[in-house]
C-alpha cells in the first residue's frame, strides 16, 4: 500500500462534482502508477481517515447519497467561506499583526 498525502487527495476533489470514495481512490491509484512507474494502491482506511480530517478542518464537504449499490458518501472541495479555528486566527494576528488580506474574517 502507498501512503497518500492530504494534498494529493485534495487535488483529486472537485469544486463542482461530488465524488465517492471509490472514484477518488481510482484517481489516486492512477496517479501513483504514473508517478512511481509501478502499481501501488491507496488503502481505503487511509483514504477515508484523511477525507474525514479534510471535512473536519473545513477543506472538504461531505454528503450521504445512494446509488444502485446502496448508500454512499460523496465528497467535494468546500465552496463556502473558509472556516479558520479561533486559535489559528489569533496566531496569525500575533505573527502578521492583522489578518486583512491574509485570511477571511
Amino acid at each position: 500500500m502507498v501512503q497518500t498525502t492530504y494534498d494529493e487527495i485534495y487535488s483529486v476533489l472537485s469544486f463542482t462534482e461530488w465524488k465517492n470514495g471509490r472514484a477518488i481512490k481510482e484517481e489516486l491509484d492512477k496517479f501513483h502508477k504514473v508517478e512511481d512507474r509501478r502499481f501501488r494502491q491507496v488503502s481505503y482506511g487511509s483514504l477515508y481517515t484523511k477525507l474525514r480530517r479534510l471535512v473536519e478542518e473545513g477543506w472538504a464537504e461531505v454528503r450521504d447519497s445512494e446509488d444502485e449499490d446502496g448508500r454512499i458518501r460523496e465528497y467535494k472541495r468546500y465552496t463556502g467561506k473558509l472556516r479558520i479555528p479561533d486559535k489559528e486566527k489569533k496566531a496569525a494576528r500575533q505573527v502578521f499583526g492583522g489578518l486583512e488580506g491574509l485570511v477571511p474574517a
